[in-house]
């Protein structure tokens, strides 16, 4: 059987989940599922406004409640300039609980540092997918 060398010669992989405070689709997440979703965000110390460096990142206890069989996957490129392209991205298309206060810490300290960090790039032409 032939190797497909496209996929084992790419740079780096990304895996991304997707989160929603009033519509999750996670049904099958439970008290403990949603226990490991918020130790995680608070792991992160998003209150931490100044780039913070944290000691330890609880994303085991919730990745072992994520539905890894349905997802999408393609070849992109990094987000964070200088945009390497050939990146393997995977999007777990299952969409899981989040606490409002999680969300609000990460758009209120977080999400405003994308300007002055170098997590920005300019918004690309839209193109006919398929």
């Amino acid at each position: 059987m032939a190797q497909n060398t496209a996929i084992t010669t790419l740079p780096k992989a990304v895996l991304s989940f997707l989160f929603s405070v009033e519509n999750p689709t996670a049904f099958f997440c439970t008290e403990l599922c949603i226990k490991a979703i918020d130790d995680f965000f608070d792991s992160l110390e998003l209150e931490k406004v100044n780039n913070p460096l944290v000691h330890k990142i609880l994303f085991a206890d919730a990745f072992m409640h994520f539905d890894t069989d349905n997802r999408f996957a393609y070849i992109g490129s990094n987000t964070m300039p200088p945009c390497t392209e050939k990146w393997y991205r995977t999007v777990a298309m299952t969409i899981y609980p989040i606490k409002q206060r999680h969300l609000d810490l990460y758009k209120n300290t977080q999400l405003p540092r994308g300007a002055t960090d170098g997590n920005n790039r300019k918004t690309q032409t839209v193109v006919d997918a398929h």
